[in-house]
């Protein structure tokens, strides 16, 4: 499933219309050269610095959201050198598109994955 397949299986999980928003992929590197500014200008650990490293972990989640929004998720067949999915191995035995349905249709449904688990459908 691509991005945007995901998207529509939580929405058609949740009973709702898909609605999405697009942005060019510049807009996280604006986000992370910001954040990362920001937490260079104000570091954390210190007592007398008021935002106390508020920055580091917002940048950081930023790079880790542009990886996932830019890098395949498929391995490469060193035969052909291209990102194949049948060439990519597959584990567990729920597929993504069941693991979405569930996540977004039970509260609870990502207690087995999240000490406090709060499923989508709790937004």
């Amino acid at each position: 499933l691509d991005i945007k397949q995901q998207g529509e299986v939580v929405f058609e999980a949740m009973g709702k219309e898909p609605q999405f928003n697009e942005a060019p992929i510049g807009i996280f590197d604006a986000i992370i050269g910001t954040l990362s500014w920001l937490d260079k200008t104000f570091p954390g650990g210190k007592d007398d610095s008021f935002l106390n490293g508020a920055f580091e972990d917002p940048a950081e989640f930023a790079k880790i959201g542009k990886f996932y929004a830019t890098e395949p998720m498929l391995a490469i067949n060193p035969s052909t050198g291209k990102y194949d999915p049948d060439f990519t191995p597959e584990h567990g035995t729920i597929s993504l598109e069941d693991w979405l349905r569930k996540a977004a249709t039970q509260k609870d449904g990502l207690d087995d994955q999240l000490e406090q688990g709060a499923g989508l459908a709790s937004f």
